[in-house]
């Protein structure tokens, strides 16, 4: 299987090509202030704990990261949502190796601030090889350290392409979590973590998987 990096990069190359100019330099510029803003500095990491606001499952329960703790330890994927091009390879590379021989015991939860019933059918949820929540208005990502506000000028480009925040979220807050990736164990505390404000990047899935197999050894 290709690296998922691979895939990334293959995909931002084949985006930048088809999408005008001027939207590819702004939102490139937008990712550029993201980072210079230090926002993933501020963020949860190694040694804190989840924080317990709820999530809705999409069996339209409210829950928490630690409903899900008996399958620890835990990955927790935060994602901008199904609208990102980005973001669906990442689960998809997620789904495929979680289905691998080997993985079966590994669990994730993906979590979004876009509603399920926007985001994907269910019988397309129950498929997948993890649990799919909405983090209602970010809540739990904006607890976490993770979140933004979107500039006024990257939301109406995305709206020329297509992709409706407000319609997506069912708010117009326009705020979006930075990609992160976090392991958790049995009392919620963070043993792996990972994020960047650059959402064309994500942590190696493999990396990770890797990481839960050596913990699971030694505990």
């Amino acid at each position: 299987m290709d690296t998922l990096e691979n895939k990334l990069r293959s995909k931002n190359k084949h985006l930048n090509r088809i999408i005008p100019r001027p939207i590819v330099n702004y939102m490139v510029k937008a990712t550029r202030d993201l980072e210079a803003q230090g926002l993933d500095g501020y963020a949860l990491t190694l040694g804190d704990y989840v924080p317990r606001e709820m999530v809705l499952s999409f069996g339209r329960k409210m829950v928490s990261v630690y409903d899900y703790l008996d399958q620890e330890p835990l990955i927790l994927n935060f994602y901008r949502g199904g609208w990102c091009p980005y973001c669906n390879l990442e689960l998809t590379y997620y789904d495929d190796l979680l289905k691998e021989a080997g993985n079966e015991g590994i669990s994730m939860l993906a979590i979004s601030p876009e509603q399920a019933d926007v985001s994907a059918k269910k019988r397309d949820l129950e498929a997948l090889a993890f649990d799919v929540v909405t983090d209602l208005d970010n809540r739990l990502a904006k607890a976490m350290g993770l979140v933004f506000d979107l500039p006024k000028k990257l939301l109406f480009y995305y709206r020329l392409m297509g992709i409706n925040m407000k319609k997506s979220q069912k708010n117009d807050r326009g705020q979006l979590p930075i990609p992160a990736t976090y392991v958790v164990d049995r009392t919620g505390k963070i043993i792996y973590a990972w994020m960047d404000a650059d959402y064309t990047k994500r942590a190696d899935p493999q990396e990770v998987i890797d990481f839960i197999k050596d913990y699971k050894k030694t505990h």
